[in-house]
């Protein structure tokens, strides 16, 4: 709750990790529509390994991704 207050008005909160089974997350909904906004979730980061690795590999051989 306290990154989703934190964010700016009509800003974006996007959740990173994997919660455990139990975990809730309660929102007062009133405050919640009054701020506008986004609460997104990130699913092991929204990469597509498939599309995302070939790109990064390009990157690094042009000297645009510095890993070294």
């Amino acid at each position: 709750q306290q990154a989703l207050w934190c964010r700016d008005l009509a800003g974006t909160c996007t959740l990173i990790g994997v919660p455990s089974p139990t975990m809730t997350l309660e929102l007062p909904m009133l405050r919640f529509f009054g701020l506008g906004g986004a609460l997104r979730v990130s699913w092991y980061g929204d990469c597509l390994p498939s599309r995302d690795f070939p790109l990064l590999a390009n990157y690094y051989l042009q000297g645009r991704l510095d890993l070294d």
